[in-house]
């Protein structure tokens, strides 16, 4: 949605938004080796992602930057 307003801090990461990442971050490709073939993301690199986000999410919340962590309930992919 290129009307929507990007987020210019911690605070404005919704839940929404967090779930709209996962999708679209385990939809897309990566580029790897010198003849750079694409490959498509793993589960298990998107929940890597996920835990480390909630990690960070946590501490923003403890230093009172946020009230909640979005990341926390975002689904894990099977």
């Amino acid at each position: 949605d290129k009307t929507a307003k990007k987020p210019s801090g911690p605070a404005d990461i919704t839940p929404e938004l967090a779930s709209r990442f996962a999708r679209l971050f385990l939809s897309g490709t990566y580029t790897r080796g010198k003849k750079g073939t694409e490959r498509k993301r793993s589960p298990t690199t998107l929940s890597f992602y996920l835990r480390g986000l909630s990690a960070v999410w946590g501490q923003f919340r403890d230093l009172g930057y946020t009230r909640e962590n979005p990341w926390a309930n975002v689904r894990r992919p099977e």
